[in-house]
């Protein structure tokens, strides 16, 4: 029992240290895509950078349930599937997993025709 214990206890400081070992956002380069994929531990690519107008997907790939919240939006805690949203207006959203600390991502919208990504 005792060894089992250890096991869980070094588990859960395993994904503790991976979730706390993220860069800063601020220190993120912002990828070309619409598309974020959400695992175990982070969002991938955690930065995006698309037009107004774009629809960005998150898809889960984890087994672990998650939920993508932003100012305003949010997704249903979820293990499977998507979850999409619309951004209408130039700016900087970042979003996080309400589950778990440290998982947290960033979407910056620009004019339309500024971004390295857009889907119109």
């Amino acid at each position: 029992m005792r060894k089992a214990t250890v096991l869980t206890l070094l588990a859960g400081a395993l994904v503790l240290s991976i979730a706390c070992s993220q860069k800063p956002l601020d220190e993120v380069g912002a990828e070309q895509s619409n598309t974020v994929a959400v695992r175990d531990s982070k969002f991938g690519p955690r930065v995006i950078e698309v037009d107004r107008g774009t629809t960005v997907t998150w898809r889960w790939q984890g087994k672990q349930p998650h939920n993508v919240s932003g100012e305003g939006w949010s997704s249903k805690t979820q293990e499977s599937g998507e979850f999409q949203h619309t951004f209408a207006a130039a700016g900087v959203y970042n979003y996080k997993c309400a589950l778990h600390e440290g998982m947290t991502g960033r979407v910056i919208v620009t004019e339309s025709g500024n971004a390295a990504y857009s889907n119109n």
